[in-house]
Order: C-alpha cells, then structure tokens, then sequence
C-alpha cells in the first residue's frame, strides 16, 4: 500500500516535472520569438533611419559636385546675416540647402566668428567643411582693410591710401587713374549723368568725384588703385538704389545734381538731424533763382580750410563757385555719405513752408556743428553777427 502511495507521488511529480520543462522550454521559445520579432524591428528601424539619413546627407550635406575641386571665390559684406550668408553660398552653387545651412550655423553658435571678406571654397566640400572655413577661417582670404570717412575729396583720399603704407601704388597713382573715367563709364551706367565738360577734365582733374563711396573695405593684399575704386563705385551702386533714383526723377533732378547737393549738404551739416535742414535751404535758395553761397564750395576750390571766406574768394571765376554762379556747381565737391544723399532727396519740409521758407544758416557753434536757422534775413544777419566773432579764425 505504502509503495503504491509512493510510486503514486512520483509518478505525479514527474509528470510535474516533465511539464514544468515544457513550460519553460515554451517559455524559452518565446523569449526568442519576442527577441527575434524585436531584433528584426530594431533592424527595419534602424535601416530606415540609416536610409533617411544617408538620404538626407546627399540631398543636404553632400558636396556638390565632389568631383569640382576648382576653387570658387565668394565675397561676405560686412554684417551679413546667416541667412544672407547662406543666400551667397546658394547662388555660388557650393551648398544643396540654404535652411538647412541656416539651422546648422545657428546650431554651432559660431555665426558671430564669421568675418566679413572674401573666402576660398570648392563644390568638392560638404556643408560641414564650407561652415568650418567660415568660422575657424581656415578659407579666408588675407585682406587689407581700410576706411574712407565721408566728406573726403578724391585728393584727400589719395594721400590717404598713400599713408596707410598698405598699398603699393602712389596717391599720384590713384588720382591719375580716378582721372580715367572711360574706363568705368560703361561698367556702372550712374556716371553717365556726368556733364561731358567735366568728363573732358575741363572744369575738373576728377570725373568721378562725389562717387566713391565713403566705408570701410575689404580689399586683396595686392589691390590696386584700379581695384579700390571699382570696389567704391561698385558700393555707391549699392546704395543708391532704385527707391533714390525714383525720388530723384520725381525731384527732376540727375543722379550727378543728386549728387553734387549732396555732397555740399556733407560739407556744410555737422550734426545728423541738420541734414535734411541745410538741405532744405539749398532747395529753397534753388527754387528762389538764388545763389546758394556755400562757403564749402570755395574752400573746394581754394583748398583752404577755413570757417571764413574771404571776399577776394567769393569772386574767383570757377564753375564751383557758388556765390558767383546760381544753382548746383559743375560737380560734387566731395564723395558723401547715405545720409547727406538722403537729405539732398528728403530736404525737411517744415523748412520748405511756401509762405516762410528757409533760406538762411549760420554756424552757431564751431565745436559742436550746430547751426542756427532763419527764413528773415535782418534775424539772419543778426545771428551772424552774434555767433561769427566765436568761429573766425
């Protein structure tokens, strides 16, 4: 009976075991099933993601053109933003996306160590290696880099350049071919508006006076005076842009009058918001057949520096002389700024009342540049006389 109970009890326990090693030996199968479904999505993941990505690298990242090793010259103005840089690099043809480089050059937080200036890259590099020549600047181009102030004259500019010691040419060099104006006439169209008397040198040893704009360059180590100019031409192109030259039509007046105005208007205002003031004198005096008697004009004549004209100088017979002739000299009198060319365009029209407009200013203080303004011309003599014992000299 006792072994009956006991073969009865192994018999149950080895049933129990046989399917304990069942169940586990299922277990273990489904382990596997449950690994082996989750290796192969990993792995259709994983493919997909190596798909997009390499999908992405060629349409985004790749070169270009890998096989383009030529080098391709790209130029950065000064506060040029990434997205302008991009827009640059695109119209180059050495990047596939413009948004993409965008994202990455925010990503890398190194769009501050971007210099203006000219860069040397190739369609054979990727997107990472052109953001990588423009901000550890292992693709820029040495350059030199040199400011012109507004209101300087092509003489002064000259011998400016000259003693900078950063070029190689003279400032006889650079006047003789700022005196060469055929060689530029027909690359920028705005000379066109140049009286032919002064193009023949007749009236003036510089045709291109007025135009080359006051900034700071950027330019080749080995620039020359050719150079340079076309450069300052090429940014007055850039600045007088197609909203001036609609005003100056609606003015009736030349690029070359726009110009001449403007570069009087430099010479006589001093401080920022008297430039659409003395602007509006001169339109005023303009409009009234006066003569505009800007004592700079005779200063750009006698090349004396000087707050005082003397009557002798008044009467000296130059087309620059504007108290001997009526209206906008033969030509500008200096290269002027954005601002003194918006204020020839933008006169201030509370200084061009009909009925009492502006016609008169005196230098109220020689330190500050400050004017004062009058449309009477008793009032104007009196601060005249007021002021004027304060800046002779």
């Amino acid at each position: 009976m006792i072994d009956t109970e006991q073969e009865k009890r192994q018999a149950i326990e080895a049933r129990n075991n046989k399917k304990s090693q069942l169940d586990k030996k299922n277990n273990d199968k489904n382990i596997l099933r449950q690994f082996m479904i989750y290796a192969i999505s990993l792995s259709i993941v994983l493919s997909t993601v190596l798909i997009l990505v390499k999908s992405s690298y060629k349409k985004y990242i790749m070169a270009v053109d890998p096989k383009d090793k030529s080098e391709t010259v790209v130029e950065i103005p000064m506060a040029t933003s990434a997205r302008g840089i991009g827009d640059i690099l695109y119209e180059h043809q050495l990047i596939r996306n413009k948004g993409v480089f965008r994202i990455l050059i925010d990503l890398s937080d190194k769009a501050s160590k971007i210099k203006a200036g000219k860069y040397k890259f190739s369609k054979s590099m990727n997107l990472n290696e052109i953001i990588d020549g423009l901000t550890t600047g292992d693709a820029f181009i040495p350059q030199k880099k040199f400011t012109i102030p507004e209101g300087r004259n092509i003489h002064e500019i000259a011998s400016a350049l000259e003693q900078s010691k950063k070029f190689s040419f003279t400032a006889d060099d650079f006047i003789k071919e700022a005196s060469d104006i055929d060689k530029y006439a027909k690359e920028f169209s705005f000379l066109k508006d140049i009286p032919q008397q002064r193009k023949e040198g007749k009236y003036a040893q510089f045709p291109l006076e007025g135009y080359l704009f006051p900034e700071t360059y950027f330019v080749d180590e080995d620039a020359t005076a050719e150079d340079i100019i076309r450069v300052m031409l090429k940014q007055f192109e850039n600045v007088y842009r197609g909203e001036y030259k609609a005003r100056a039509d609606e003015l009736g007046l030349t690029t070359d009058q726009v110009v001449s105005l403007a570069s009087i208007i430099q010479s006589e205002a001093k401080l920022k918001d008297e430039f659409p003031k003395i602007s509006a004198v001169f339109h005023n005096r303009i409009k009234k057949n006066m003569a505009l008697e800007a004592c700079s004009t005779i200063q750009y004549v006698t090349s004396r520096k000087s707050l005082v004209v003397t009557t002798q100088e008044t009467k000296i017979d130059s087309k620059y002389n504007t108290y001997k002739y009526k209206g906008l000299p033969i030509g500008p009198i200096c290269c002027p700024g954005e601002l003194a060319i918006k204020a020839a365009l933008y006169p201030d029209e509370e200084f061009m009342n009909a009925e009492k407009p502006y016609l008169y200013f005196v230098l109220k203080d020689p330190n500050e540049g400050s004017h004062v303004f009058n449309y009477d011309y008793k009032a104007h003599l009196q601060d005249k006389k007021k002021y004027e014992s304060q800046w002779q000299n």
